[in-house]
């Protein structure tokens, strides 16, 4: 048998239920994010995008290379990318 959870305050309900959407929507947005970041990555190597070891760097700190212009490193952390910068050569 299901549960009824009864406010008796409906005004604390309203703050609950939002901070509830607002928590929600804030990790779909994350989870978006990295998911955008990953399939970056992904499709670089598809294209043969060069991926390469940033010399002196630390050592999940890579560069992604397009071209002979544009250059954007990124910090890899397991499928978590973070991008550090983007650049015009």
């Amino acid at each position: 048998m299901p549960y009824t959870l009864i406010y008796a305050d409906e005004n604390q309900f309203d703050a609950d239920f939002e901070s509830l959407q607002k928590a929600e929507q804030d990790k779909c947005d994350r989870w978006r994010k990295q998911v955008v970041e990953y399939g970056a990555i992904q499709a670089a190597r598809l294209e043969h995008i060069e991926i390469k070891k940033i010399r002196g760097a630390a050592e999940n700190q890579w560069e992604l290379v397009i071209g002979r212009k544009e250059r954007v490193q990124m910090f890899l952390e397991g499928e978590n990318v973070t991008i550090l910068g983007i650049g015009h050569l």
